[in-house]
């Protein structure tokens, strides 16, 4: 678990150097690691859910969804305020976002 933890956090750092390219991170940059960040974090939602489900617990499985689902509606906001910055964001750019940051619930 430390190791998952210790190369998720040099991993966002590095690619946070990467986008940023010595300066401050904004617009759509910021909201591509934001994205990241949230579905590392969804991963281990994504994970919760399937366990559940996994030794029979449905009932656990579908409240975890609706409290998942009804907090992944706040980190969408995380997503979307830096991208408002670029000005001219795409409907593609913006279903990016969201892939990167749903899918390893999905996967989880």
């Amino acid at each position: 678990m430390l190791l998952g933890v210790a190369v998720s956090y040099l991993g966002l750092t590095l690619l946070s150097r990467h986008l940023s390219q010595g300066g401050l991170l904004a617009g759509l940059s910021l909201a591509t690691l934001v994205a990241i960040g949230i579905g590392l974090h969804n991963l281990g939602e994504g994970l919760a859910i399937g366990s559940s489900f996994a030794f029979g617990e449905l009932a656990l499985g579908t409240f975890l969804i609706v409290g998942f689902m009804i907090h992944n509606v706040t980190e969408g906001l995380g997503i979307a305020a830096p991208a408002t910055e670029a000005r001219r964001v795409s409907f593609l750019q913006l279903l990016a976002l969201a892939v990167i940051a749903g899918a390893p619930a999905i996967l989880g």
